[in-house]
């Protein structure tokens, strides 16, 4: 290292009439290797940073899609953890509770439907998600009409005509 720094400064001493008679020249000269530089510098790490950029983005929505599919299996894991005895059998449940009462059911498991005219006490009734009907676990495609009535001063719910796709089974413990 003390080599190459003793011929550069032996290189300067041996030119510096050179640089003495043209130091606008030496000093644009520098100036621009330095502008260079930073630019193809900046150019490098704005690509490095916006790739870095992009895999964050991919993974927050991985670890959103993730979050969610872990708090459904967990819904669905308190369902399945409570007893089935004891259970309405025209009751439909979510989350392991009663959440509504069905009236004039039909079920077509060759078909994969179930439809019934109504679901009274449908209050605590997430629709998004799935429902348990018997030993169906079904998903609700449509819903005809939906009623809030108010009963003595309580607010209830109501659904009408409702379609449900049958996507499992509970399974049995």
């Amino acid at each position: 290292m003390e080599a190459l720094i003793s011929r550069a400064a032996e290189y300067l001493a041996t030119n510096i009439r050179t640089l003495k008679e043209a130091p606008l020249t030496f000093v644009v000269a520098i100036w621009a290797a330095f502008v260079a530089a930073y630019f193809v510098v900046e150019w490098r790490y704005a690509a490095i940073l916006e790739q870095s950029s992009a895999t964050i983005d991919t993974l927050r929505a991985r670890l959103v899609v993730a979050e969610r599919s872990a708090a459904e299996l967990r819904e669905k894991l308190a369902a399945a953890s409570q007893p089935s005895q004891g259970r309405d059998p025209d009751g439909i449940y979510q989350f392991g509770m009663q959440v509504g009462t069905v009236q004039q059911p039909r079920v077509d498991e060759d078909a994969g439907m179930a439809w019934f005219v109504a679901v009274t006490g449908a209050t605590k009734l997430k629709v998004e998600r799935d429902i348990e009907y018997r030993d169906l676990i079904l998903h609700i495609r449509t819903i005809g009409l939906e009623n809030r009535p108010t009963v003595v001063g309580q607010g209830t719910r109501a659904l009408q005509m409702v379609t449900c796709d049958i996507i499992d089974r509970v399974p049995s413990p």
